[in-house]
């Protein structure tokens, strides 16, 4: 049996040199919709690419109904975000879970305002 061991250039990094992605994010994101997981109350872990990297992020849903995630990017893009405005902020993990939504991996009873009472 052959093993790959999934390499950085064969995902996404920052090239230094060019000062560019070298991958597309929703490629990216590709990889990690099968490593997505219900957490329960809103919350999605997204594990990681094996060989790739190590952390787990968390992806949560505000009151708002927006999804935020722990990731390094998310957490600066937002906060350039509350400075400036421009674009909603978003990541490959919200990307990567948005796909499994679409892809039906994932119930979209989220989406819903619940009743009151419930």
């Amino acid at each position: 049996m052959i093993i790959m061991k999934t390499r950085p250039e064969d995902i996404q990094y920052w090239d230094e040199y060019k000062g560019v992605l070298t991958q597309p994010q929703r490629s990216k994101a590709r990889k990690f919709v099968d490593l997505i997981e219900y957490m329960g109350n809103d919350r999605f872990a997204c594990n990681p690419i094996p060989g790739y990297n190590s952390t787990i992020h968390l992806i949560t849903k505000d009151p708002e109904f927006r999804f935020r995630c722990s990731c390094q990017g998310f957490v600066s893009k937002e906060r350039r975000f509350r400075q400036i405005g421009g674009e909603i902020p978003f990541c490959s993990h919200i990307i990567a879970l948005l796909m499994a939504f679409s892809s039906k991996k994932f119930d979209r009873w989220y989406l819903r305002i619940p009743e009151e009472g419930e």
